[in-house]
């Protein structure tokens, strides 16, 4: 079976590849159009097939963001990693490649303003994003721990002059010049129960009249996130992307 499954995420990935090279030699223009075909054809991931519970309601992102599947983005995603359902497979906190295709396709399509990010580990998945966010915006990146350098592509991204790499716990850290602000709000930091109600009690009040949050981890594996975002989804219309360990909010 996993022979099989093997043998078809090679098909896919090939036939996507094959599009691409058409697309580009068809029309120059094209070549950054890298999230729509792996989105529609990734492999169904019964991972996160959530245990029913009263609360969030799971949506494909078409359906949140009508259009969203033609943003054409551009990734630091090598193509070895589309077979992987992570970048890491011992490191079950790290974004998958569709959850990154997902993020990334979200900040292309909304264009914050200013983009606010709890917990940036190594820097991966920030700096895919900050590379399809508008070069006018500002981005805030937060993390308890220093950063430790190891790619030079990585640390290229980050050096952007409207790149802010903040320091510092998320749950003693004075959020309160950001109140109001943040159009985009990604929240990835300390998994427990507590840890993500204090940081999305500072998310709430950071968010611009039209800002969104983002969730990583809502998936059974982290119940800290699990629980608060379904006892929080009785207050906020929330919903979880399918096929994803993401949980979405929009303020209206």
């Amino acid at each position: 079976m996993k022979m099989i499954e093997q043998i078809y995420k090679f098909y896919v990935v090939t036939l996507y590849l094959f599009k691409q090279y058409l697309n580009v030699f068809i029309s120059p223009g094209n070549s950054k159009k890298f999230f729509t075909e792996m989105y529609i054809r990734a492999i169904e991931n019964n991972k996160y097939t959530l245990p029913f519970k009263k609360g969030l309601s799971r949506k494909r992102l078409e359906e949140l963001f009508p259009g969203i599947l033609m943003t054409n983005i551009s990734t630091y995603a090598q193509y070895e990693s589309l077979f992987h359902g992570t970048y890491n497979k011992e490191n079950h906190y790290l974004v998958s490649t569709k959850e990154l295709f997902t993020l990334t396709a979200l900040v292309k399509y909304l264009n914050p303003s200013i983009f606010f990010e709890f917990g940036s580990y190594k820097g991966w998945t920030v700096s895919n994003l900050i590379q399809n966010i508008p070069l006018a915006s500002q981005i805030y990146t937060l993390d308890i721990l220093e950063r430790e350098s190891g790619d030079s592509k990585i640390d290229e991204i980050l050096e952007r002059k409207n790149v802010h790499r903040l320091s510092g716990d998320s749950l003693k850290f004075d959020f309160s010049p950001y109140f109001g602000k943040i159009d985009f709000i990604f929240i990835d930091a300390c998994h427990s129960e507590s840890a993500v109600r204090k940081d999305t009690e500072n998310a709430l009040k950071m968010l611009s009249k039209t800002g969104v949050i983002v969730w990583h981890d809502f998936n059974p594996e982290h119940l800290g996130v699990f629980n608060f975002l379904h006892e929080l989804s009785k207050e906020l219309s929330i919903y979880s992307i399918k096929n994803t360990a993401l949980a979405v909010y929009i303020k209206n």
